[in-house]
């Protein structure tokens, strides 16, 4: 029983909440925070306020979970961290000197699966996405109190990733021109040789930000 209670209890908690964990058993130092450079990458469910409010529970869920975890699969495929799952978004992490690259990547091939899911319709094909990613330093620790705590990101560009992801338009991916500028050379023609091009868009009024942000989509062929 306590077994199954505990594997029950990992699915519930991402991949490096674990890691912090296992390195907190032997650094009680690991549970302090610390800064870290990330590609933050949220991903949004369009018109979902829209849909659960006349389905059942059951089918809200299913719908749900679907979506969810198709992108989850992507995003893990290209080496994401998923962060957490706040309702209908997802907030993953990319780590390593190509991580823009793969979140990219994974950005786009999910916003793929979003297209061909109108003719496998392995959920209900109403349902699409808006996609923004962000890069910069975050800070990463333990939030919340003794008693119940989420290790987890926080700071500025985790909101500037979140405020993209919210002017997305659907079946969009945008990026912010930090994570433009972490692209190389053969980036960009890996990127194109898949169908995949980046063009500037526009600037972008955040709130909470002071300047206007220069955003970057990503079109697919």
């Amino acid at each position: 029983q306590s077994l199954r209670e505990r594997y029950l209890m990992l699915r519930y908690i991402s991949p490096h909440t674990k890691r912090m964990i296992e390195r907190q058993i032997h650094d009680k130092d690991a549970e302090k925070g610390e800064k870290k450079n990330l590609i933050i990458f949220f991903s949004d469910i369009r018109g979902f306020t829209a849909f659960s409010e006349h389905r059942s529970p059951e089918e809200v869920i299913v719908n749900l979970n679907t979506i969810l975890a198709k992108q989850a699969d992507i995003i893990e495929q290209f080496g994401g961290d998923i962060d957490k799952f706040v309702g209908d978004e997802i907030v993953a992490l990319f780590e390593g000197e190509d991580a823009a690259f793969r979140a990219i990547k994974a950005g786009a091939l999910i916003q793929n699966m979003i297209q061909e899911n109108k003719e496998h319709n392995e959920f209900d094909p109403i349902l699409s996405l808006g996609i923004g990613i962000a890069s910069g330093e975050v800070v990463i620790g333990n939030i919340g109190s003794e008693g119940r705590k989420d290790f987890t990101i926080i700071g500025s560009n985790v909101n500037l990733a979140s405020r993209i992801c919210s002017a997305a338009k659907t079946d969009e991916v945008l990026l912010s021109s930090d994570v433009f500028r972490k692209l190389t050379e053969e980036n960009h023609e890996a990127l194109k040789k898949e169908g995949v091009s980046l063009k500037q868009k526009g600037l972008l009024k955040a709130k909470g930000f002071t300047n206007e942000l220069h955003i970057y989509s990503c079109l697919r062929d």
